[in-house]
């Protein structure tokens, strides 16, 4: 009998303690899955049922393309205002793990490069995928939150005189307060005739006025590679690996996956703080897996993938918020759907 019970003990702590749980000295541990951003219907079925089991307050949720902001109130008004499809209106328990401040750097970096682009070669604006910037930057440049970082930029003295910076340093207050679609469609006329030179001195000011703070943020081993995103700033030659015509040579991983990726994990580790004794679980695509796990595992995580959660989350979650039944046919579904070989 006392052997069975020891038994059990263990069986209940080890499974407490694979859901992110305490007994003793606590185990760190994050769920980390990857998705195709096509959404395939297994990736889409299991972030549905992550989702909704954030809904019912079972468990935190860190998804991709939300913007974190660390402190668990404003995160929560952030997320119901940028993504209500996310139907989060009653869940404080969704953060995102995108950092701001490195949005902007990449924006601007996006930009600068983009529009050199233009001028070594004469393309169109609709031939250059990094377009896009110059709505989303100004938007983030406006955002109430992402203001404790810009300090600096506000006081910029050598950008004084150019239109973009003189037309959102006159109108941040107002613009600040309005609602995104209006903000766009302010941008969108106001802004509508900088020119491509206007643009270019734009962008490099803010990535040298968030480079010192970008280097400290990432990793030593990374250093290189932004010195040489900064090189683009400069030197623009044809052919070469800063050019967007040609992202897959270099441009676009090192920005939107090498980098941005130290930042996820700063992000995570900061979540994992705020998930209030709750399992943690993270989405992202597949191409940050590999590196975001390392850099997790560097900080003491043990990282797991879907199916350690899906064969555990039925036996220690408070199943009085669900059907048993349809909730273990559920999970058994979504098992019996991931690769063979998934960890």
């Amino acid at each position: 009998m006392n052997k069975t019970l020891s038994i059990l003990g263990l069986y209940l702590i080890t499974s407490f303690r694979l859901l992110g749980g305490t007994s003793g000295e606590e185990s760190k541990i994050i769920y980390l899955s990857g998705e195709s951003h096509y959404f395939s219907d297994v990736d889409k079925a299991y972030n549905q049922f992550i989702v909704q089991l954030t809904q019912i307050g079972e468990i935190c949720y860190a998804a991709e393309r939300l913007q974190h902001v660390p402190d668990a109130e404003e995160a929560f008004r952030e997320i119901i205002r940028q993504r209500p499809d996310h139907n989060a209106s009653h869940n404080p328990l969704i953060f995102g793990v995108e950092d701001p401040l490195f949005n902007i750097f990449r924006d601007a970096l996006n930009i600068n490069t983009a529009f050199r682009s233009i001028n070594k070669r004469g393309f169109a604006l609709a031939d250059v995928n990094y377009m896009g910037n110059r709505d989303s930057l100004p938007l983030a440049l406006v955002l109430k939150s992402n203001q404790k970082y810009l300090s600096n930029f506000w006081k910029n003295k050598r950008l004084i005189g150019n239109p973009i910076f003189d037309h959102l340093k006159k109108n941040k207050k107002a613009l600040i307060k309005m609602a995104l679609k209006d903000q766009t469609t302010k941008f969108k006329t106001e802004l509508a005739q900088a020119t491509d030179n206007d643009w270019i001195s734009f962008a490099h000011e803010i990535v040298l006025i968030l480079k010192p703070t970008i280097s400290e943020l990432i990793s030593l081993e990374k250093h290189e590679s932004l010195d040489f995103l900064l090189t683009c700033l400069e030197d623009f030659p044809l052919e070469s690996n800063c050019d967007p015509e040609a992202p897959s040579k270099f441009f676009l991983s090192k920005v939107n996956l090498e980098l941005r990726d130290d930042f996820i994990v700063n992000n995570l580790e900061d979540i994992y703080s705020l998930r209030q004794g709750r399992p943690m679980v993270c989405i992202l695509g597949n191409l940050h897996i590999k590196d975001v796990k390392s850099g997790l595992e560097k900080k003491g995580f043990t990282v797991l993938g879907r199916k350690a959660f899906l064969k555990t989350v039925s036996k220690v979650i408070n199943r009085s918020n669900v059907n048993k039944e349809e909730f273990d046919k559920t999970v058994k579904r979504m098992l019996r759907s991931l690769p063979k070989d998934e960890l």
